[in-house]
């Protein structure tokens, strides 16, 4: 049993380093980003409390960010640092959240239900291409004919 124990740890150890290997320990890449920021909008209206997801259409770590009161965002690499790989990247936003049942806040236990049209998410026709340079505003003026209805649970 011993054996296993430390077989196990050695496993897990392992694996750690590796994973740290692969990400870099002091937060930094050896990619391009780009900072990446904007407002996203969905008829006039300012979306708040939304996840804005960049994906690279060549592959590589997504960026994300979460939109405030005013639907401004900003995209994170990595925790820590900001910004997005350079090139095209196919964009989605979304304010589902699954309903998390281990907890007894009303609010995380209801989840969210989707409110932006999934044209904008799983199935989103919205794309991103960012050039090598400093920074980059990028505003997202949805447009629905029927924005879904805000409430809670699954999509």
């Amino acid at each position: 049993m011993r054996h296993h124990r430390q077989s196990s740890t050695f496993v897990l150890v392992a694996s750690l380093l590796t994973s740290f290997a692969a990400v870099g320990c002091g937060g930094g890449s050896d990619v391009d980003l780009v900072k990446v920021s904007g407002t996203v909008t969905m008829n006039g209206e300012p979306v708040a409390d939304a996840e804005v997801l960049f994906k690279p259409v060549a592959g590589g770590r997504l960026s994300h960010g979460k939109t405030d009161a005013e639907g401004h965002y900003t995209l994170e690499y990595l925790p820590g640092q900001s910004g997005a790989i350079v090139g095209a990247h196919q964009v989605s936003v979304s304010t589902y959240v699954e309903p998390d049942t281990d907890s007894s806040d009303p609010e995380k236990l209801a989840g969210r239900k989707e409110t932006i049209p999934a044209e904008f998410n799983s199935r989103t026709t919205l794309a991103a291409e960012l050039e090598p340079a400093g920074s980059t505003v990028l505003d997202f003026n949805l447009e629905a004919e029927e924005q879904l209805a805000q409430g809670s649970g699954k999509k």
